[in-house]
């Protein structure tokens, strides 16, 4: 390859011509990333593969990998170009070796969160993929995941083993939901919207859950395929907001707190003044007993919407009468225990 700061391997030839790689053809690939453990830049890349440490592979489920082939889109700003570049240089069935420099895959420890938090949440319904946001002050940013916060701590030149497994034209498959226009992307997540809210109105709770984590997870997909910060990536991220508080509704409705809790905390972390997100996440905190947590969401609420004082009241009433039974209940507890 010609480009800079990117020297390709082929360690398994392809088959046919190389594919015309125009705008949203689609490519399945495993990809392995290699660590080096020496210094690249002072020695180079080491032929002695035990010199490598593994930290991200398809192949391997979460939390070491996705568990299935990265689906990509030609041309349609996936966050860490450098791969797409590396995939548009080869042939189908062919598996290559890059040895790609640090600067190039700056992106990278920040895209492989967002899609083992993608994977996470297919493994474990309970987890909701989110975007997390960063703001200037806080320090570097954390993934959650050792080998990645390392990367981002200390950058390094890495190694990627990419296999072309399977490639499609645009005239050969169905276009999916993330590839729609802004227009049509809108339409999408506003009818998921739309059904799972009448879903609530009509008891089901449990299947407006599916459609607000659907609209969620069309969401996620979409802003990794857009700058953070910019305006598009800005309209996707607010309208996670009523996905979030609608979700804490309806976990709150089947009684699953912990859950209402988590997903009314996403939405503050996009709005901290969000109404709806304030009061369900007290409510959720108190059926949780963590009062002292509630008692400061209802304080929140009633300063920021003081028309609500009647509803605040009656939350922190009900927060006073479930505080002094357990109270009781520990105390039959302890007297229990001291009677044995």
């Amino acid at each position: 390859m010609n480009n800079v700061g990117i020297f390709k391997k082929v360690l398994s030839a392809g088959r046919g011509p190389l594919p015309d790689y125009v705008k949203d053809t689609k490519v399945w690939i495993d990809f392995e990333v290699l660590m080096p453990k020496n210094d690249t830049i002072k020695e180079g890349f080491s032929d002695d593969m035990d010199q490598f440490i593994s930290i991200d592979n398809t192949k391997n489920k979460w939390p070491d990998g996705y568990g299935e082939p990265l689906e990509l889109v030609i041309g349609r700003r996936f966050q860490l170009p450098v791969l797409e570049t590396c995939v548009k240089s080869m042939h189908l069935d062919e598996v290559c070796q890059f040895d790609i420099e640090a600067k190039q895959m700056a992106p990278y420890p920040l895209v492989a969160k967002r899609l083992r938090d993608i994977s996470h949440s297919k493994v474990d319904p309970r987890y909701e993929s989110h975007e997390h946001h960063h703001c200037a002050g806080m320090g570097v940013p954390k993934t959650g995941y050792e080998a990645l916060d390392q990367l981002i701590q200390n950058p390094k030149d890495l190694r990627v083993r990419i296999h072309v497994i399977k490639i499609e034209q645009p005239n050969e498959y169905k276009v999916d939901n993330w590839q729609l226009n802004s227009e049509q992307r809108l339409q999408k997540v506003n009818e998921l919207k739309a059904r799972a809210n009448q879903l609530v109105k009509e008891g089901k709770a449990v299947a407006a859950i599916d459609d607000y984590k659907h609209g969620l997870t069309l969401l996620d997909q979409l802003m990794l395929m857009e700058k953070p910060g910019e305006p598009e990536w800005k309209e996707l991220d607010a309208q996670t907001i009523p996905f979030y508080c609608n979700l804490s509704l309806c976990f709150l409705t089947i009684n699953s707190c912990r859950e209402a809790e988590n997903a009314a905390s996403e939405a503050l972390k996009k709005d901290p003044d969000n109404e709806k997100a304030l009061f369900r996440r007290a409510k959720a905190r108190i059926q949780l007993y963590e009062f002292d947590e509630a008692e400061e969401d209802l304080l929140h609420l009633l300063e920021r919407y003081p028309n609500n004082s009647k509803l605040v009241q009656e939350e922190q009433h009900r927060l006073v009468q479930l505080k002094a039974q357990k109270v009781v209940n520990e105390n039959n507890l302890f007297k229990k225990m001291i009677n044995k």
